[in-house]
């Protein structure tokens, strides 16, 4: 009878050991977002990234913060010149659509994004534009998108996974900073 219950109570341990494992990738699959660093006069904050509509790489929940923080950097990069000297801008992205979709019932690559004319990228953002003394210059909530992003010539065949979404990018920085003068 001793043997029997060491056994059952061996096997407990045993479960619950493997049932922990089992649950680490998916522990590890749910890290946090994080916010990239804040060090120039551009500041890109992702609020409820886990709610954004499709903002992963190849279908795993994992890569959201590397996406997140390849559009930030890449937005930074595009906006800091054009902002005249002192100026600060703020942009709150409240989601992302990334260009494309996964067809997960597919019989081969349910991790492939099939791009079609109909999953074109799109951003919701909110942004503030502040002046040396901290005031408010401009400032909106904004839905982007690129109905036409299958028809971008020179950006068909760039291998950046962000493709799409960084010339969605480049277009509203342009519209939105490009004209500003600087000084």
């Amino acid at each position: 009878m001793k043997t029997t219950s060491k056994r059952i109570e061996q096997s407990k341990v045993l479960m619950a050991l493997c049932s922990a494992l089992l649950a680490l990738p998916a522990y590890a699959a749910t890290a946090p977002v994080r916010e990239p660093p804040v060090d120039g006069p551009v500041q890109v904050h992702f609020l409820d990234p886990d709610d954004f509509t499709d903002a992963t790489f190849d279908n795993r929940d994992s890569s959201r913060a590397e996406v997140t923080q390849e559009l930030a950097a890449w937005l930074a990069k595009r906006a800091t010149p054009l902002l005249a000297p002192g100026q600060r801008l703020e942009v709150d992205v409240t989601d992302i659509d990334l260009a494309g979709r996964y067809e997960p019932w597919t019989s081969f690559g349910h991790d492939i994004r099939y791009l079609r004319d109909i999953t074109w990228p799109r951003m919701k953002l909110s942004y503030r534009l502040l002046d040396a003394q901290g005031a408010q210059v401009a400032g909106a909530s904004e839905d982007l998108s690129d109905m036409n992003y299958l028809m971008r010539i020179g950006v068909r065949s760039d291998t950046d996974r962000l493709r799409y979404e960084k010339a969605m990018i480049d277009d509203w920085v342009q519209m939105r900073f490009g004209s500003k003068k600087k000084g």
